[in-house]
């Protein structure tokens, strides 16, 4: 969720985008009246999270519904994604997932990138609308082809989901979302993985051990045992018993059965 509140923060005043000037909020409000659909998602952004031009405005969701709607009227595509942001979280409005979606799906169909996330997400899980892995993958592609969610469309690649299974496309979207400055342990595990033994890519122990590395200090049971048996071989660092003792009873306490075994 996070990543998509960044994404639409350029839309809160006073900043200066896409030829609009930094305008005070009753400078906002006229330009809203008269019908200017980006001006009414904004003031409708700036009642939503609350904003300081010069002047405190306070949040106010029925406001920030109201111009939202006026603006979605427009077929404005931010708009639609914010109503679904507050339909789904209930600001002003009861929580309403399957509405949540409607608008989501509004704003995605009219290339709103943000969206696409939460249409993938929401075809995957088929809570609010029947489970359709090929949509969902439809989506979390466009949603790359925007330059987000790299890490999940790999994961479409390296499971097969909606799609054919393909470990090279997978490694590649899993390097883009590297590249992007992604700290994911999920990530780092699964570049792990396909370094170790040669998914996608060449093997190289050197990177597989770094990745895992990286992945088991934030918890990831299984790259620490992966660690152990690097440890315990020899594999890349030198021969290490108590270190690999100490990473098979750390992946052991985290739900590894085969590190139990191991000790």
């Amino acid at each position: 969720m996070l990543k998509h509140y960044l994404q639409i923060l350029w839309l809160i005043l006073p900043l200066a985008v896409a030829g609009y000037q930094p305008l005070t909020i009753a400078q906002l409000t006229a330009k809203a009246e008269q019908g200017d659909a980006m001006a009414q998602v904004q003031l409708g952004t700036a009642y939503h999270f609350g904003q300081k031009t010069g002047e405190l405005l306070e949040k106010d969701y029925s406001k920030a519904l109201y111009w939202y709607q006026k603006s979605a009227e427009q077929n404005n595509a931010l708009a639609y994604y914010q109503l679904g942001i507050m339909h789904r979280l209930g600001r002003g409005v009861a929580v309403d997932e399957k509405q949540a979606f409607e608008y989501f799906l509004q704003a995605a169909e009219l290339d709103e990138g943000s969206a696409f996330g939460e249409v993938s997400s929401a075809y995957y899980d088929g809570k609010v609308v029947a489970k359709d892995d090929k949509k969902s993958f439809y989506w979390i592609k466009k949603s790359a082809e925007k330059g987000y969610d790299y890490f999940l469309l790999g994961l479409y690649y390296y499971e097969g989901i909606g799609t054919e299974q393909n470990n090279q496309k997978a490694f590649e979207n899993f390097i883009k979302a590297l590249n992007q400055g992604s700290q994911n342990p999920n990530l780092q595990e699964r570049l792990g993985i396909m370094y170790e033994f040669g998914y996608g890519t060449d093997i190289d122990l050197v990177q597989a051990f770094n990745f895992y590395r990286k992945a088991a200090k934030q918890g990831k049971a299984y790259s620490q045992y992966r660690l152990a048996e690097f440890y315990q071989l020899g594999k890349v660092v030198s021969k290490d018993l108590e270190m690999a003792e100490g990473y098979y009873k750390l992946a052991c306490k985290n739900g590894i059965k085969q590190a139990c075994e191991k000790l």
